[in-house]
């Protein structure tokens, strides 16, 4: 296509005009496209050609351009369409945390991402927030403002999206329904649009030194302008009125699963279960499509072509429902990743997809776990596993157990659930790597590598985990801890953590009268030096909680401090490279070292002493230096003390990876309800039992013990003005129990 001079630029106008319009406030100016464009991430449809684009947006509360980001918008009746060009040159660095579909923590803004805020009407504040990440995970909510606040975190809209990263960035292609705004008439519907940009440092010889995220929005930034939910940085969007939006064909993936490996001829198979449904009454045709990547990028094994004409069985009244089997060759029995997609038959452009995120059915070796965090005196040492073999395959395999290098056992008569019982006797003092190989005709199917620990035996000292139950052994008798945090012990004022006069055993007294058998103590370690008095006053609260028949979770680990900390001190932003930092962290730690294990040692010694409680909430306030200090308490507590397991506390999300939790046997969090404040935060039941529920199943994923902090009456004045009544502390409390 050739563009005369004057046709560049009137192009050149009409982008400058675009950002000229978003800057004073005035309305974009969207056009409706003759045809759709096809969704595929590529932006390469002929639709993005004549559509409104915005050359840039402004670094977060500033007027500076930022042009790593390109937008395209362009509608037709059902649909809002809109296309994103993110640069980034250090894409191949960036890291990836959020990986599920409206997963709130961790949050999308740590990855690269894009935000869009749509406000129907002017005349109203109700809004919707789409976000979405390079790696096409999505997140959508419905809220509003007056006359009470409320964030629909369960709201679902039928919305499309597609991402492509690129050596240079990423691509994304979307496209919003508009009937789901819920308007008629979008005549004043406004629009903010934001990037996350992951910005990467680097050293000079290229290697990765942290990351952190630099927010651009679509207007420019003013002090009262600062929050991207404000309505002053929104913008009008014309082009959007003189008609009422369609409702689309607009079906949904509500389920898709993996059953398990099946053999026929001597080739592998399994199936894919999908369960089909439609957001509106329209109906349309889409072909379904399993596609799996082995690693050599996606390939289409088995597809359908389904219509989805609404027909439903007399009486029924639900939503339209289709259920779906897809037969689906397995090839090589190896790891993949599996898709379900749907995407319109003529065009291939997308309509739906879901990445099936449970492939356990399709491993041949499910699940696989060491019983405990250590043996002792016991006969055997268990390994758990669960088998994916197909049941003709079982009765000719077998699983052989190498212990330091040297073959032990070998077990045949396969079961699709079983527990290996290794001799402890033929277990060394200490580590033991430990291999289980799955072999069939002489060839290796799968193998797993674990580590068994073994400890000479020390009665009234052992606390064990025990990853099959999910509790802690104290001499092989289930521990149940309840109680509390005592982060100020003495009952005289000042408060103090450092030493406690004979006459507060009456706090101690009460607190078991209560019924609490266990208490935290927390004594953090802020400063080098004062070995005896640290581990005098961690010596004497035990003392005291052992005369009262509690036990002691011993908080000592130490704070992460930054370069010039002073008390009182607000952390800055974090500006140094990752290498930098840990670095400073490690002399800083070494400094502090001597006085955790002087605890340590006092503590070995005291028979009430539960567990020892690792850094405070890793996921929180530059967690890449908050995590590898965990990393070196473990390792310093557990040449001193083997025989109590480690405790990890986070606030309400652990991130992705089992870095971050192979630092302790024991895994919680802790929550922060705030009655009267709406949202789910005021419900402190309702609040609980999520946050137990996903607590819950990471520690049966990374088989762990499970504990629970539910926040007792306030937290302070700032984050929690109103403290809870009774019954919201019983309701809370009960929750917590019952998980």
């Amino acid at each position: 296509m050739l563009i005369n001079r004057y046709g560049w630029l009137t192009v050149f106008f009409a982008l400058l005009t675009a950002v000229l319009q978003a800057a004073d406030g005035l309305p974009l100016a969207v056009t409706p496209c003759t045809r759709p464009p096809k969704l595929d991430g590529a932006l390469d449809d002929p639709a993005w050609q004549d559509a409104a684009q915005i050359a840039g947006l402004y670094l977060e509360n500033t007027s500076k351009a930022a042009p790593e980001t390109t937008v395209w918008l362009t509608r037709d009746n059902q649909w809002l369409y809109l296309g994103f060009q993110c640069l980034n040159s250090n894409m191949a660095h960036v890291a990836q945390t959020v990986f599920k579909h409206d997963d709130i923590y961790p949050n999308f803004y740590a990855n690269e991402s894009v935000e869009i805020y749509l406000k129907p009407d002017a005349a109203k504040d109700r809004y919707y927030w789409f976000v979405l990440s390079a790696a096409n995970v999505g997140m959508e909510q419905r809220l509003q403002k007056t006359p009470v606040s409320k964030q629909e975190v369960a709201w679902s809209a039928p919305w499309r999206r597609l991402t492509r990263i690129r050596p240079d960035g990423w691509t994304a292609e979307i496209a919003i329904p508009l009937y789901a705004l819920e308007c008629d008439d979008l005549s004043g519907a406004q629009i903010n649009l934001v990037r996350n940009f992951r910005q990467v440092m680097l050293d000079q010889m290229g290697a990765k030194q942290g990351e952190q995220t630099v927010m651009s929005t679509l207007q420019p930034g003013t002090p009262d302008r600062r929050y991207t939910h404000d309505f002053q940085k929104f913008a009008a969007i014309a082009g959007l009125g003189g008609f009422r939006p369609e409702q689309p064909f607009a079906p949904k993936i509500a389920a898709a699963e993996a059953a398990g490996l099946q053999e026929s001829d001597g080739n592998y198979f399994y199936d894919v279960n999908i369960k089909l449904m439609r957001f509106t009454g329209i109906k349309g045709t889409a072909l379904v499509e399993v596609v799996e990547n082995t690693g050599d990028g996606e390939n289409i094994k088995t597809s359908k072509l389904v219509q989805m004409d609404g027909i439903m069985p007399p009486g029924y009244s639900g939503p339209y429902q289709l259920d779906l089997t897809l037969k689906t060759p397995a090839g090589e029995l190896r790891e993949r990743q599996v898709k379900v997609k749907l995407v319109n038959p003529d065009n291939r452009s997308l309509l739906a997809e879901t990445t099936i995120d449970d492939l356990s059915a399709l491993q041949l070796i499910k699940k696989i776990f060491v019983g405990r965090s250590y043996y002792t005196s016991e006969q055997n040492a268990e390994i758990v596993l669960e088998l994916g073999l197909p049941e003709a395959l079982r009765g000719k395999a077998a699983l052989v157990v190498a212990v330091n290098r040297a073959a032990i056992s070998k077990f045949q008569d396969l079961t699709t659930e079983m527990t290996l019982q290794i001799p402890t006797a033929k277990l060394a003092e200490g580590d033991n790597n430990t291999t289980v190989r799955l072999m069939a005709g002489g060839k290796e199917l799968a193998v797993k590598e674990l580590n068994i620990r073994r400890l000479p035996p020390r009665p009234g000292f052992e606390v064990k985990a025990d990853f099959i139950r999910g509790a802690l052994l104290r001499d092989d008798r289930p521990v149940f801890p309840v109680g509390m945090y005592v982060a100020h012990w003495s009952t005289n004022f000042p408060f103090t953590v450092d030493a406690a006069p004979d006459d507060d055993e009456a706090l101690f007294k009460y607190l078991a009268g209560i019924g609490f058998n266990t208490l935290a103590h927390a004594h953090i370690c802020k400063e080098p030096g004062g070995l005896e008095a640290a581990a005098a006053s961690a010596g004497r609260f035990a003392e005291l909680a052992d005369k009262y028949g509690m036990n002691v979770v011993e908080w000592n680990s130490p704070m992460p401090k930054w370069p010039g900390y002073k008390p009182g001190d607000s952390r800055p932003p974090i500006t140094q490279p990752l290498g930098e930092r840990t670095a400073y962290q490690r002399q800083w730690y070494e400094s502090l070292e001597p006085t955790l294990i002087a605890v340590a040692k006092e503590l070995r010694e005291r028979r009430n002493v539960l567990a020892y409680y690792n850094v405070d909430e890793p996921n929180l306030n530059d967690s890449d230096i908050k995590i590898k200090v965990a990393e070196w308490y473990y390792e310093t507590v557990l040449k001193i003390d083997p025989y109590r397991p480690q405790f990890l506390l986070y606030s309400m999300n652990i991130p992705h990876g089992d870095n971050w939790t192979r630092w302790g046997q024991v895994l919680g969090f802790d929550i922060y309800p705030r009655p009267f404040t709406g949202r789910i935060f005021s419900e402190p039941g309702w609040y609980t039992a999520y946050y137990a529920y996903k607590l819950r199943e990471r520690c049966r994923q990374d088989h762990k013990v499970m504990f629970f902090v539910p926040l007792s009456n306030y937290l302070d004045l700032g984050r929690t003005p109103i403290s809870m009544d009774k019954a919201h502390l019983l309701c809370q409390a009960y929750t917590a129990v019952i998980y």
